[in-house]
């Protein structure tokens, strides 16, 4: 036998079915306007959360930017007063000598034997014979150098004038004497050339003198030529060559009170 079907038979009318499935899209809808809702919200939280760390990040930034321009200011400016204070020193040092006229006085009188006597000492400027000692002189007014010249710090440019105009110079002292021994004579300029204030040194000029009396011992007249070192700040001065003991000593060594002596008395003559 074969199974009998029974057909389902829906006794609900077609306006029920359809509030039905009205009811089912109104749920789906609902839930899909509050997960709208829910994502808008949780998306302003985020943003609003985000700005804020945001403007505290960029409010940390702006002050530390802040602090960092001013000590970037207040270096530049603290840099440019160590430029100005450089040249400022530069040029105090080159206008003070390492070596005063009681030094000189002294590195002339202290390594003298006994057996000689000083007449005269004279201190002059020589120019060097160099190309640039023959150099044109400078214009005054006009050209791109002079103009490049005004923008110069004043130290600077005094400095500059300063070396052009004594770079090319050296100092000189020239010695007379008498002298009883020729060989203590020689001692004592080869003395001078080894000593710190004086590049070189030597005689120019020996002979007897006449006016010598007879019960006295024979004494010869001469003369010579001692090379000062450069000063600092110059071609070949000390900052080039002299150690920092050899500069202390220069600059702070006291002058004996024969070296002052004999000062006066050449200064007298």
């Amino acid at each position: 036998m074969q199974p009998i079907t029974v057909p389902e038979l829906d006794f609900l009318p077609a306006s029920y079915r359809q509030q039905t499935v009205r009811r089912r899209d109104r749920r789906w809808r609902a839930a899909v306007v509050v997960g709208g809702f829910v994502l808008l919200a949780a998306s302003w939280i985020y943003r609003a959360y985000d700005h804020r760390a945001a403007r505290h990040n960029f409010e940390m930034l702006t002050s530390a930017h802040k602090a960092a321009v001013g000590t970037q200011a207040a270096w530049d400016d603290a840099r440019q007063k160590l430029e100005l204070a450089n040249l400022e020193a530069a040029l105090v040092t080159y206008l003070k000598h390492p070596f005063t006229t009681s030094q000189t006085i002294s590195a002339i009188v202290g390594p003298m034997p006994e057996s000689l006597r000083l007449t005269e000492i004279k201190i002059v400027r020589e120019m060097l014979r160099t190309p640039e000692a023959h150099a044109p002189p400078r214009q005054s007014l006009g050209g791109a150098a002079d103009v490049a010249e005004l923008r110069l710090p004043a130290a600077q440019a005094d400095l500059n004038r300063l070396r052009e105009e004594y770079d090319n110079q050296q100092i000189v002292v020239l010695i007379s004497g008498d002298a009883l021994d020729g060989e203590a004579l020689h001692g004592y300029i080869r003395r001078l050339s080894e000593s710190d204030v004086f590049v070189r040194a030597e005689l120019t000029s020996l002979q007897r003198d006449s006016t010598t009396p007879a019960d006295r011992d024979e004494r010869s007249r001469f003369e010579a030529r001692a090379v000062m070192r450069p000063g600092i700040g110059q071609p070949g001065g000390l900052d080039a060559v002299a150690t920092k003991t050899q500069l202390a000593k220069i600059l702070f060594g006291r002058p004996s009170v024969r070296a002052v002596a004999a000062g006066q008395k050449a200064s007298q003559r």
